[in-house]
């Protein structure tokens, strides 16, 4: 390396070998101390530190303006004292092997650099930076900081720190390697006991570095490198920092309007949240019934329960009766459970010969004299309902016009079971059903979630409204919920209603888990879009008030607890899950079903599975 003075190195110890020779050489080279050099190294301690204080005489402090050797202590003081200092280019002579294996080294640092490296390597123990070196003799432990006999630390002396190199003397070459730099910063975050003017374990060795081809190394020296040079930067390459240049107008122009776009979109959704919470008012309701069923029977001044044998207008296949077998209170809830016929009557009667008439003994709840009585006969096809059920309203206890419901229930679990939580106005003020509305709460179906329509994971809430049934114009008003990995046949869950003459909401577990809402701001006429006419050519003609934008909410309505039983109004879809049965014809379709009892029997589980679990009713009123 030309344009720059090298002197000698200094050399200390071991055999003299190429500076760039692989590190494995070096290290086989390496042993321990047998005890008879032991024993010698520590005489040379004793002699060392003589010729450490003649050296001190002769030369003065001047002779070593930027380094200093040590050796180990053995005294009881246990750490590193000052030894011979040495000036010029020249380098003694190599010491023997046995007693000069501590002796003190002469020392030239010219030609260092700023940013030398130091490798440290100790035979059979983990590498650790030379600043975590610690030297322990009778418990005596030192300062980073402190100095001893005149010792001027390298690695905190500003003037030295920038060229100098470390070596540990007991050990061979490393691959590891630090600058001085590196060493100060990490002796400053190193505690205090971990000190390198304290190391009696090892020596430390101040050397130079001379021309890379012609300089020896010893046995347990390192090789100073050089600073990493890119070639493929040019000289004096600057990096670009295109963040620091001043930007250009439209660059400007750009961050406003990102800026502005923020601040509108934060704008907006403030608006859309404080319209959606004005929207809902926060009523004052009054308590117009409530149950928690804590008496050991049904309160037959709350309940109706509906016996009718003509499936509901949907094609049900249930016979709804009175009996405690299918609505009772236990453990202070009502259950409402599905059992079969076959547990009254035979199962031939069910198919031939036999007559169910519940107008005489006066149970029948409906007018209509097919609702009321049947007669089977396996000729015709006519068989009783093969399933027996409950239907419970408050039509003689509780109805409201606006207001509000919770009912806490868990559902049941069963294939083509149909349970519901619903409202039917208590006068058809605009005409048969759908003109006058029903509101419904909460329904499902007892089949489990791989139904592909949905199972007992799902529910839905529907208004159903519209001039004739041909037009009820339901899925304008309903919204579905689906449960992730749980049922509403696992656990009991509060299905609501929140009712005024702004909207009607449905939710389940609190209002803030809505389901359905409808605003009354457009008339169900309107908001229908109803043909003008019926196929025949009749005119279709509005049912409802052409200014009142409520109806038909706007009268009372009941609460209906009911568990029903498959059904040909498509709410089964046909094709779809198995279902055993087609729509259309009511009593084809019950005989199919009854015929495919081994299919879903299994299903229906026990009582407490097949049962609608109802443990409390409570139904509001607006307050006056």
């Amino acid at each position: 390396m030309s344009g720059k003075s090298f002197a000698p190195p200094i050399i200390v110890g071991g055999q003299r070998n190429d500076p760039f020779s692989n590190v494995n050489a070096v290290q086989s080279s390496e042993r321990e101390l047998t005890d008879e050099e032991q024993r010698n190294s520590s005489e040379t301690d004793e002699s060392s530190s003589s010729a450490s204080a003649e050296a001190e005489g002769e030369a003065g402090p001047s002779a070593l303006p930027y380094a200093q050797m040590f050796t180990k202590s053995r005294s009881p003081g246990g750490y590193a004292r000052p030894i011979s200092q040495h000036s010029g280019h020249a380098p003694p002579a190599p010491p023997s092997r046995g007693a000069s294996r501590n002796a003190a080294a002469p020392i030239n640092i010219q030609g260092m650099t700023s940013g030398s490296r130091f490798l440290v390597r100790k035979p059979n123990k983990k590498l650790r930076p030379l600043s975590e070196m610690t030297a322990r003799s009778h418990g005596s432990r030192h300062s980073r900081h402190e100095a001893s006999d005149g010792y001027r630390d390298p690695v905190s002396t500003p003037e030295l720190r920038s060229s100098v190199l470390f070596y540990r003397e007991d050990g061979g070459v490393s691959t590891a390697g630090r600058t001085a730099d590196d060493v100060l910063q990490h002796r400053e975050s190193t505690p205090a006991r971990r000190s390198i003017s304290s190391m009696a374990a090892a020596r430390l060795s101040v050397i130079s570095a001379h021309n890379p081809n012609e300089a020896p190394q010893q046995s347990g020296r390192l090789v100073m490198r050089k600073h990493f040079v890119s070639r493929r930067l040019p000289l004096g390459y600057v990096a670009e920092k295109p963040w620091l240049n001043q930007k250009t107008r439209g660059e400007k122009m750009l961050s406003w309007i990102i800026i502005a776009s923020c601040v509108l979109g934060v704008a907006i959704v403030a608006v859309l949240t404080w319209i959606g919470t004005t929207e809902i008012t926060n009523y004052k309701f009054c308590e117009v019934m409530f149950d928690d069923f804590s008496s050991s029977e049904l309160d037959s001044d709350k309940w109706l329960q509906e016996v009718q044998l003509g499936g509901f207008g949907t094609g049900e296949f249930e016979w709804t009766t009175n009996s405690s077998r299918n609505a009772y209170i236990k453990n202070n809830q009502l259950y409402i459970l599905p059992t079969l016929t076959t547990e009254v009557i035979s199962e031939s009667q069910m198919l031939n010969g036999y007559t169910v008439n519940l107008t005489r003994d006066g149970t029948c709840t409906s007018d209509t004299l097919s609702d009321c009585a049947v007669q089977s006969n396996s000729s015709l096809g006519d068989m009783i309902p093969p399933v027996q059920s409950a239907r419970l309203t408050t039509i003689n206890s509780a109805s409201i016009k606006y207001g509000k419901v919770e009912v806490k229930a868990r559902m049941p679990a069963g294939d083509w079971l149909w349970p519901a939580i619903w409202m039917m106005p208590k006068y058809s003020v605009y005409g048969d059903w759908p003109a006058s509305g029903e509101i419904d709460i909460m329904e499902s179906r007892g089949n489990d979630h791989t139904y592909s329509y949905g199972g007992n994971n799902v529910m839905s809430s529907t208004l159903h409204w519209g001039p004739t049934s041909a037009y009820d114009r339901y899925y304008k008003t309903s919204e579905d919920e689906t449960l992730k990995r749980r049922t509403f046949a696992n656990s009991f869950h509060t299905f609501g209603l929140e009712w005024s003459e702004k909207y009607i909401m449905t939710y389940f577990d609190g209002r803030l888990r809505q389901i359905l809402y409808h605003n009354f701001n457009e008339a169900f006429w309107t908001w229908g879009d109803f043909d003008s006419t019926y196929d025949n050519g009749t005119t279709i003609s509005d049912p409802w008030p052409a200014s009142n934008t409520i109806a038909p909410f706007d009268q009372e309505f009941y609460l209906i607890l009911n568990v029903a039983v498959g059904g040909t109004n498509g709410y089964f879809p046909d094709s779809l899950g198995g279902k055993p049965w087609l729509d259309g014809d009511r009593q084809t379709a019950m005989e199919s079903f009854w015929n495919a009892k081994s299919e879903w029997e299994d299903s229906w589980g026990d009582d407490e599975s097949r049962a609608m679990i109802v443990d409390s009713v409570k139904i509001y009123k607006l307050c006056d």
